[in-house]
């Protein structure tokens, strides 16, 4: 176990590029050695040096990918690991890949080849391609998918759209291509067999693969905390194999045959359900076990993890920072931690025997002690892994405790029978589908349990994205908390703890320190934007869609929110009714993401787009106020005071009710002595009533630019008055528009102002506080991603 954590020390270091730790950890442990006379350091050091040399190794390998250009024509060959058909599209994946540019080959792990017709390949094929090649999508928002991240931690470095392609070798993998074909045939009985809802479940559930799966299902059970269930899990893998040894026993097949037969069948499984992470360690996991009935050993679970997870982190180390893989490997040891307490809490009953032997005649109290049992393992589970899943997924169902204890019940009978009636209904589909007929049944009752802890009140809760000294004091006090419950052997104090200790760790990792008013304008693609947190700790929105992003909302507006831990939005601001202000905001109303109030520009004009999102807002309960020139939102937080006013449109003096960019609610926002201008899609025209208006406009300190950087809006005559000390740019990349137009930018440069363009920049935020000399500042961050 501690060569493991070592092993994983050295990875940490060599991705930080802190060397001199390493020496530093090196010489004191060298100097244990020679004043202990103990060589379990020399050990571990070993590994410290292994993870370091090993992370340097993946990285010189991979690197050569990331320096590549997009869409850059190269040549590659390599071996096929997996296919998989998703959207009318074939995915090849190979390893062991020489890449050629140019002139210039050099090797690489693995890349993802599509196609968009039929490559006529097998498992094992050798195969040389030729393609335009595509670097993975870094995120440009806080909380948002990061495609080159996930994809950097399995290890393949780049994806090539297929132009034609030549066998090299075609030595073909007969087991593994046997397996596809299993996969293929028993996803089409399912469904064949069942309805669309139950075959996706099944098919995630039983072959991982989660491409039929609805999104509607996908969210209950996310929402619910058992996604788990909807993947390869030791769950699986333990069933499956124990179930095949038992029954080779039981035909009176010796010992070394059945632990053979069921570990092929299990290796079999995992490479038939795609090899994730989770199954990964699991088979390797199921191994040892077997080995050690093998050899009349006691199985370790610490040993087991530790060492399969230095299997998996030695073939690739970038996995180490992967979601998937802390959440299965965290679940395991927490498990392990958890069988340990819950060994020596039984200890001390074992002095009343009597007692003991009265519970066990009593069936209702067993039932009661089972249940007992798996809310506290599942409770304990879940604070373990509290951390992880902020870190990733920034919110945690407050009922999981409760969905986990009947998912433990109902999910093994789900399996058993999901892959009885599939494995028959491949031969008979007849029978198939009576046992899958009880299957569904179960899968139904599992969604209905979910959809009833869904509707109670506070299900979810939003903590955000916890910073690394969070992480780090959460599972320092988790170690107190266990070697409390550990040492205590009265139940009064064991409860004490367990109270006091789960309330500190919920408070440190819930606690957000932010700057005392912050500006964030997103990353939309084609659309706007804008998040605005006040002193006192209120949560504004303006606009918010996009012409070309799709579920922008879902994508990037909450992912957005929750990793800040945004939990409502107070005031929800909407400059105009075109569809890039505004489909994001109704994702959010879908979602049930609470939205206070709702405020809408005050018209005349009878609007279909406002009547529906007014209609949306009434359905999540949001309340609909109209807002024009002269309204004054305020927000103060002892001596600090920050101003929200609406500066037009004013419904006397309204250009024509056609044009909704014209008509575009114009917002001011005063912290102390620092200005900020939104602007909507305002036009010439409308900049020509502000001007008239001496009185409203003056120098500001930062601008969003109106029209998304339109050449016929933020006139010189406008940006005269204003003088932007920055101007905030919310445009999609290579948009059909041309936006920023060359005379826009052309105008903010001779005004000095600095551009800031969120395609380029990903989301920018403005920090705005006072600082120790107690003068007001104003700071401006780019999201960069790692």
């Amino acid at each position: 176990m501690f060569c493991g954590i070592f092993f994983c020390f050295g990875i940490l270091i060599a991705k930080e590029d802190v060397t001199i730790i390493l020496f530093f950890v090196s010489i004191l442990m060298m100097i244990w050695i020679y004043y202990k006379r103990n060589k379990l350091p020399l050990l571990l050091i070993t590994f410290l040096i292994a993870g370091y040399i090993r992370y340097g190794q993946a990285i010189e390998l991979e690197s050569p990918l990331y320096r590549m250009n997009d869409n850059q024509n190269v040549l590659a060959a390599g071996k096929i690991y997996k296919t998989e058909v998703k959207n009318k599209k074939e995915y090849l994946y190979l390893n062991d890949v020489q890449m050629m540019v140019g002139s210039r080959k050099f090797p690489a792990n693995s890349i993802l080849i599509i196609s968009n017709y039929h490559v006529s390949s097998h498992i094992g094929n050798q195969i040389k391609i030729k393609g335009k090649f595509k670097k993975w999508k870094n995120a440009k928002n806080p909380g948002a998918f990061n495609e080159s991240q996930y994809y950097h931690t399995l290890n393949i470095g780049g994806k090539v759209l297929l132009n034609s392609y030549t066998m090299i070798d075609d030595t073909t993998d007969y087991l593994g291509e046997w397996l596809k074909k299993l996969r293929t045939k028993t996803r089409q009985t399912y469904e064949k067999l069942c309805t669309d809802k139950d075959a996706g479940v099944l098919c995630a559930m039983i072959l991982g693969d989660t491409t039929k799966l609805e999104d509607t299902t996908k969210d209950i059970y996310k929402d619910a905390g058992i996604m788990h269930i909807l993947a390869i899990s030791g769950l699986h893998i333990s069933m499956l194999g124990l179930l095949c040894y038992r029954l080779f026993r039981r035909l009176g097949i010796g010992i070394l045959s059945s632990s053979v037969i069921a570990s092929f069948i299990v290796s079999s499984y995992g490479i038939l359900t795609g090899s994730s992470i989770s199954t990964h360690r699991a088979v390797l996991m199921f191994l040892i076990f077997m080995g050690a009935q093998l050899l009349g050993r006691t199985f370790d679970m610490f040993t087991a993890v530790s060492l399969t997870a230095l299997v998996m982190l030695y073939g690739n180390p970038f996995v180490m920072f992967q979601g998937a893989f802390l959440l299965s490997y965290g679940g395991v040891i927490i498990i392990a931690f958890y069988q340990e307490i819950e060994q020596i809490r039984t200890s001390d009953k074992c002095e009343q025997p009597e007692e003991v032997k009265v519970k066990k005649t009593q069936r209702i109290k067993k039932c009661l002690d089972f249940l007992t049992e798996g809310i506290k393992s599942s409770f304990f589970i879940q604070i373990g892994l509290l951390p992880i899943i902020a870190n990733f997924y920034y919110e945690s169902p407050r009922y999981a405790v409760f969905t986990n204890l009947f998912v433990l019940i109902l999910a093994p009978m789900i399996l058993q029978s999901g892959l009885l009636g599939g494995m028959v209904g491949n031969v008979c589909p007849y029978l198939g589908r009576v046992i899958l007929q009880g299957c569904s049944f179960m899968i139904d009752l599992v969604e209905n349990i979910c959809k009833f802890f869904r509707l109670l009140p506070f299900s979810q809760w939003i903590i955000g994205k916890p910073q690394s000294w969070q992480i780090f004091i959460y599972y320092l006090f988790f170690i107190i908390f266990i070697s409390g419950i550990i040492l205590c052997k009265k139940k009064v104090l064991r409860f004490g703890i367990f109270v006091i200790f789960s309330n500190i760790l919920f408070l440190i990792i819930s606690l957000h320190i932010h700057s005392e008013v912050e500006v964030t304008i997103l990353y939309v693609g084609q659309g706007d934007g804008s998040y605005i947190r006040g002193p006192a700790g209120k949560h504004y929105f303006i606009d918010g869609g996009s012409s070309d992003l799709k579920e922008v909302g879902k994508n990037q507006i909450l992912p957005f929110l929750k990793s800040k831990g945004v939990k409502q939005i107070d005031y929800w601001f909407i400059s105009h009714s075109d569809e890039d202000h505004i489909s994001g905001l109704k994702e959010v109303l879908k979602d049930n993401y609470h939205v206070k109030c709702l405020f809408l520009p005050k018209m005349k004009i009878d609007n279909s787009k406002y009547k529906e999102l007014i209609s949306l807002a009434k359905k999540a309960g949001t309340k609909v106020m109209y807002i024009q020139k002269g309204n004054i939102l305020q927000e103060k937080y002892k001596e600090k005071k920050m101003v929200l006013k609406c500066l037009y449109p004013c419904i006397d003096n309204l250009i024509s009710e056609e044009s909704c960019n014209e008509n575009s609610a114009v917002m001011s926002l005063e912290f102390f002595n620092i200005k900020g201008l939104f602007t909507g899609d305002i036009g010439f025209q409308g900049e020509e009533i502000l001007l008239q208006n001496k009185n409203l406009l003056s120098d500001c300190d930062f601008l969003k630019v109106a029209h998304h950087g339109s050449k016929n809006s933020t006139s010189d005559k406008f940006l005269q008055v204003v003088k932007p000390e920055i101007s905030l740019i919310s445009c999609g990349e290579n948009n059909s528009y041309g936006h920023p137009h060359k005379e826009l930018l052309s105008r903010l440069s001779n005004m000095k102002s600095r551009s800031y363009i969120t395609y380029q920049e990903g989301a920018v935020t403005i920090k705005i506080f006072k600082s120790y000399d107690n003068k007001v500042k104003m700071v401006v961050e780019k999201f960069s991603p790692h």
